[in-house]
C-alpha cells in the first residue's frame, strides 16, 4: 500500500472495539464565547463527508457524534481530537471497560490521541451508569493530561439527560443533568437530510458484513465450489500465484463479472462466488484491488458488501479485505472495522487484513492513498503482462 504525505487532521477514525484496537472527516471548535453561561464548550463546525454543519452547545455536539460515526452509540466513549486551532479531527469509540481494563483502555485512547498530534480532545460517555462512565472519563482524562492533551470538555449522556465533568455551574449545568433530546435535534436531521447515514447501533454496521445462512448459504457454497471447480482444471504445475496459464483464466472470468456489475446487473450467486474464490489468489485480488480510488469507493463499496454476504469459507478474507478497505477509502471507519473483525476471525494472519486494519485504526485519512495500477500488479508474474 502507497501513501503519501498529508497533514495530521485530515483524516480520521472510527470506531474502536474494546481489547482489540477500533466515518471521519473535519470540523472547527469556536471557543468565541460561552454557551449558557461559563460552560467550556462553545460552537463547533463539524464537516461530515461533504456536509458542514454548526453545533453551538453540548446537546449539539452529542447529537452530531451519530453522525461522525455512522451509527448511534450505546454504553461507549468517544473520543475527538482537536488540533492547534481547535479543528475536531481523529475519532475513536470504545466500549465502556469493565473496571479491571480501565486504564489499561484510557491508555490506548490517550497513546492514539497523542500519535496523531492532538492538542485537545473531547470526550463523551453514552452511558446511563453513571459508575463506569465516570470511572472511563476521569481515566482517559487523566492519561490525556499527561500526555499533554487538553481536555477541552466531558460529557456524559444517557438518551434525556447530559452532564459536565468540566463544568460545575449549576446555571448551565446543573447536578441533576441538563434534558437534550437526541432523536429531535435538528442537527442530526440536518446531517441526515444531507445525506449523512446514521444507522441505530453498531451492531446495525456489522449486520451490513455479515453472512447469509439458509437456503441461500447452500447455493452460494455450492455456486464457490463449481468456480473452485474450474480453477482446479485451469491448475497447472506452477503455484497458482505464479501460474500465468490459470491467472488469465481468472482474470478474464474476474473481468467478465465486473463489466456485467458496472453495465448495472446485480451480483447475484454466481458473480459473488466468481469474485470470492478468484480473490481467494493474491494476484487477482490485487488487481482487484487497484480499481479502487477514491471516486469510485462508493460504487467499489456497494459491490463488496454484497459479495460479503454472500461469500464463504475459505474465501472470506480477501473479500473481507476488500470490503474493508473500500469502507475506508469511502470514509466509513465503523463499517470497515466491522468487515476486519470478520476477516481476522476467518484468518488472524492475513496479511491484506492486518494491513488494512493498521491504516484503518491508525487513523490514516483516504487522503493520503494513491491508486496503484493493474499493469504493476500482473507485472509482478512472469510471463502474465
Amino acid at each position: 500500500m502507497r501513501f503519501r504525505g498529508i497533514g495530521r487532521f485530515s483524516g480520521g477514525d472510527p470506531d474502536r472495539r474494546p481489547f482489540h484496537n477500533r466515518h471521519s472527516t473535519g470540523g472547527v471548535l469556536h471557543s468565541s464565547g460561552n454557551v449558557g453561561g461559563s460552560h467550556p464548550a462553545a460552537q463547533a463546525i463539524v464537516r461530515c463527508m461533504t456536509t458542514e454543519i454548526s453545533a453551538r452547545s453540548p446537546a449539539d455536539l452529542i447529537a452530531v457524534i451519530p453522525a461522525l460515526l455512522g451509527f448511534h452509540p450505546s454504553e461507549s466513549l468517544v473520543v475527538v481530537a482537536l488540533d492547534e486551532c481547535h479543528r475536531l479531527g481523529f475519532r475513536m469509540r470504545v466500549d465502556l471497560p469493565p473496571p479491571k481494563h480501565v486504564e489499561t483502555v484510557a491508555g490506548g485512547l490517550a497513546a492514539h490521541l497523542q500519535s496523531q498530534g492532538a492538542d485537545g480532545a473531547l470526550l463523551v460517555a453514552f452511558s446511563a451508569d453513571a459508575a463506569s462512565a465516570d470511572a472511563a472519563v476521569h481515566a482517559a482524562r487523566d492519561r490525556l493530561s499527561a500526555c499533554g492533551v487538553h481536555v477541552a470538555e466531558a460529557l456524559r449522556c444517557d438518551g434525556e439527560r447530559y452532564w459536565s465533568y468540566e463544568c460545575d455551574n449549576p446555571d448551565c449545568c446543573p447536578p441533576e443533568g441538563t434534558p437534550y433530546q437526541p432523536d429531535a435535534s435538528p442537527l442530526l436531521a440536518e446531517a441526515v437530510y444531507r445525506g449523512v447515514e446514521v444507522l441505530p447501533s453498531r451492531q446495525a454496521v456489522a449486520d451490513r458484513v455479515a453472512p447469509v445462512g439458509g437456503t441461500t448459504r447452500a447455493v452460494i457454497e455450492e455456486a464457490s465450489a463449481r468456480v473452485a471447480g474450474r480453477m482446479q482444471a485451469a491448475s497447472g504445475v506452477r503455484a497458482r500465484d505464479s501460474d500465468p496459464g490459470l491467472l488469465r483464466v481468472g482474470l478474464a472470468e474476474v473481468r467478465t463479472v465486473l463489466a456485467a456489475i458496472d453495465d448495472g446487473l446485480q451480483v447475484d450467486v454466481e458473480r459473488a462466488a466468481t469474485l470470492s474464490v478468484w480473490s481467494s489468489l493474491i494476484v487477482i485480488r490485487d488487481v482487484l484491488w487497484s480499481r479502487m480510488d477514491r471516486e469510485n469507493a462508493a460504487a467499489e463499496l456497494a459491490m463488496w458488501l454484497q459479495v460479503a454476504r454472500l461469500v464463504v469459507p475459505p474465501y472470506e478474507p480477501a473479500v473481507l479485505s476488500l470490503t474493508a478497505f473500500a469502507a475506508w477509502l469511502g470514509g466509513d471507519g465503523a463499517l470497515a472495522q466491522c468487515a476486519l473483525e470478520r476477516a481476522e476471525t476467518a484468518d488472524p494472519s492475513y496479511s491484506m487484513a492486518r494491513l488494512v486494519a493498521e491504516t484503518v485504526r491508525g487513523g490514516l485519512s483516504p487522503e493520503a492513498w494513491e491508486r496503484f495500477s493493474e499493469s504493476e500488479v500482473l507485472r509482478s508474474v512472469s510471463g502474465l503482462e
